[in-house]
Formats: C-alpha cells, structure tokens, sequence
C-alpha cells in the first residue's frame, strides 16, 4: 500500500472493496489478464482512487499474501505446534 494514511471508516471500506474485487477476478481469470480499469468497475471505485491507494494490482496481491502469511504465522502455526 501507497504510504501509509489515516485510517478511517471510509479508507477501510475501500481497501476493503479493492481487495474484494481482486479475489473476485482472481478466481475468474489469471492475474495477467486483469486490467486496472476493470478491476475498478468491480470495485465500483475510479482509477484515481485506486491510485491513491496503491501503484499497481501487484501491490493489491501483495498485501493479501502478506496478510495470509500473517493469519497463517498467527493463528494456525501455534495450534499445528500444539497438537504435533
């Protein structure tokens, strides 16, 4: 994600409707046919919000990978370690 903004309501609300929209096309089609203007339609948002948001669609995966790997780490490394 762009630098690092205020967190508030409506900047989770997009964030989250981005990240919606990618795993949506994702399983519809391979990264490399997603464009950025439709993923903006799926998002309902405009290019430039997404923009303010993030560089590019790379930047979307890579926070969502970053965030399975975190719950991963988080959640389920502790349970795995308890019950081997």
């Amino acid at each position: 994600m762009k630098n690092e903004r205020k967190t508030d309501r409506r900047t989770i609300f997009i964030i989250s409707a981005i990240k919606d929209a990618f795993l949506k096309l994702i399983e519809q089609k391979s990264y490399n046919q997603i464009n950025v203007a439709e993923f903006c339609r799926e998002a309902r948002i405009t290019r430039s919000t997404f923009y303010l948001h993030y560089d590019n669609l790379t930047d979307v995966l890579n926070e969502i990978l970053d965030e399975v790997l975190l719950f991963n780490k988080t959640y389920i490394e502790p349970v795995k370690a308890y019950l081997i």
